[in-house]
């Protein structure tokens, strides 16, 4: 909580950061924009918003309901 705190600050500040996580939820709560890998290629971009409301492919939307890839 205190890492993402601090993040969610420096966000605010205008700074760009770019990071890596396997938790969607995190993601869902830190990210403007996405990057999503699956076995070390990109798979799908965008805006966070956007993809947390509907993924574009396959690969993401079973990842986002919870299941595994």
């Amino acid at each position: 909580g205190a890492i993402e705190g601090m993040l969610t600050g420096l966000k605010a500040e205008g700074r760009t950061l770019v990071m890596a996580s396997h938790d969607p939820g995190q993601a869902r709560r830190l990210a403007s924009r996405i990057v999503f890998m699956n076995r070390g290629r990109i798979v799908e971009t965008g805006n966070a918003a956007e993809f947390f409301r509907g993924p574009r492919t396959d690969e993401a939307g079973r990842v986002l309901a919870g299941g595994l890839l």
